[in-house]
């Protein structure tokens, strides 16, 4: 019980056992694209920030857990499912981690138009309506056209006509429409006033389909467009293009885009319209001095988003203008601000129990403190000072850590340099004892070979022609000798006896 409760305090201390302590776990893992792992991190989380009550936590948690199933699976159909339950719990952020590295936080407008338009990417590939010709890529069919084009004659031109069109209405995602778009302007503009286009099904005004696709040009270039201005731009030119076309029916659209602005001209006018409207009054805010005029472009946009049963859209616009009509106190220069995600912005953090009593008594410190969601106000100016410490704090970090290393491999280097040179000396003598010993065998084995000359040339003596006969007289010879004695020369004093 005691080592338990030892635990639990020292991950208290530690964050070790908290959310935050698994949120950022989770994402750790999602650096090193282990969607699985992560997920589970994040249900962990979401566990822990629930007993520690922190619902805004647990929010963007569960809504980490829809974006990371969805880049976990590779099903399009569970792709598309899933990008609206991403759309749907991000209704209530305002901020999120993005879905590239470095996964910083960014808004969750932009994730959603971001899914958006790769949710119509995906049902353009599994609907029936896509007649995608799988026998040939986009870019060859487009050479194949131009091609074509080249070497037209007035029998080629509809058939011409019917494959590009064709090719553009199945085409998977905006880039590729947008390829076609010229291809299919300068061939329709060959035509008959009114021709049969077998892919639709019917005879058309060949003006209308040039109309709808230079529309679609403008909306496509103003989607990829950077720049506000040009964006703007582009989206009033499409506008007045619909505006052209009024009530009449769109033969196109419902081909190529999926969003409920399909059926006839007008519908897509107010949309173009109150998208150049939205892009407008962003523009004007981002320079944060006066919110006025954009909040006035902001509602008018909103409107037209109604008129054309875009919910999501006015949502939006609505969000942006209670945003812009927030004002706030920065926690740390104590300066009012107005404009939340312009001039200010709310970070989340740990408020303790003590600054909660506080804000309840002091009504100037409450206007710095959001404390549903746990989050602190701070100006763009101080946030993007605090950056700049902690960005420097970070720098002189890695800079201390760097340093250590290229010590360490340094110290590693020369470490290595004296083994090896030791190795070699080692070596050296080696190979002299090696020497050394060779050269004492080799002169074991001369010393053998001549013992072993001398032995042969004794063994190789001709023994057998001595007869046995001589080796018998030899002998008596010998023993005759020896017996004779000379009895002259033995003295008298000896007792011997001379010879007469």
């Amino acid at each position: 019980m005691v080592v338990k409760k030892l635990s639990k305090k020292i991950k208290d201390i530690t964050g070790l056992g908290n959310g935050e302590h698994h949120y950022l776990r989770a994402f750790e893992l999602v650096k090193e694209r282990n969607y699985k792992q992560a997920i589970i991190s994040f249900k962990t989380a979401s566990k822990k920030f629930k007993s520690e009550k922190n619902q805004f936590m647990d929010k963007r948690v569960l809504a980490n857990i829809l974006i990371y199933t969805y880049q976990d699976t590779d099903e399009k159909d569970k792709k598309v499912a899933l990008i609206k339950d991403i759309i749907n719990s991000l209704k209530d952020l305002e901020q999120i981690e993005g879905m590239k590295p470095p996964h910083d936080l960014v808004y969750c407008d932009e994730i959603v138009e971001e899914l958006t338009n790769k949710r119509n990417e995906l049902v353009a590939t599994i609907s029936e309506k896509a007649w995608g010709d799988q026998e040939y890529e986009q870019d060859i069919r487009i050479e194949k056209i131009e091609r074509s084009l080249r070497e037209v004659d007035g029998d080629k031109v509809y058939k011409i006509a019917n494959d590009s069109i064709r090719a553009y209405l199945s085409s998977k995602d905006q880039e590729h429409q947008l390829k076609y778009c010229e291809k299919i302007i300068e061939v329709f503009k060959m035509l008959q006033p009114i021709e049969e286009i077998e892919v639709l099904e019917r005879s058309v005004e060949t003006e209308r389909i040039i109309m709808e696709v230079r529309a679609r040009q403008n909306e496509i270039q103003a989607h990829l467009e950077k720049n506000y201005i040009d964006k703007i731009k582009l989206y009033q030119s499409a506008a007045q293009i619909f505006k052209k076309i009024g009530r009449k029916e769109l033969f196109t659209f419902k081909y190529l885009v999926y969003d409920k602005h399909v059926n006839n001209g007008e519908e897509r006018y107010f949309f173009n319209l109150a998208s150049a409207l939205f892009y407008e009054a962003i523009h004007e805010a981002m320079d944060g001095l006066n919110f006025g005029s954009a909040i006035e472009k902001l509602e008018n946009s909103a409107n037209l988003f109604f008129r054309c049963d875009n919910e999501e859209w006015r949502i939006r616009c609505e969000k942006i203008i209670g945003s812009l009509n927030k004002k706030a106190i920065c926690w740390v220069c104590r300066n009012e601000v107005q404009g939340q995600r312009i001039n200010f912005n709310e970070y989340p953090i740990t408020i303790s129990s003590y600054f909660k009593h506080l804000s309840e008594k002091d009504h100037e410190m409450a206007a710095s403190f959001n404390l549903k969601e746990n989050k602190i106000v701070l100006c763009k100016v101080c946030s993007l000072l605090l950056q700049s410490m902690v960005a420097g704090q970070i720098n002189k970090i890695i800079k201390k850590n760097l340093e250590g290393l290229e010590k360490r491999e340094r110290d590693l280097k020369s470490y290595l340099d004296e083994s090896i040179k030791e190795g070699k000396e080692e070596l050296k003598k080696l190979r002299q004892e090696f020497y050394d010993i060779r050269g004492d065998v080799l002169k074991d084995l001369s010393s053998i070979e001549n013992i072993d000359a001398e032995i042969k040339s004794l063994t190789n003596s001709d023994f057998e022609e001595v007869s046995r006969e001589d080796i018998e007289e030899s002998v008596d010879l010998g023993l005759e000798s020896i017996t004779k004695i000379d009895l002259e020369e033995v003295s008298e004093n000896k007792g011997g006896v001379k010879k007469k």
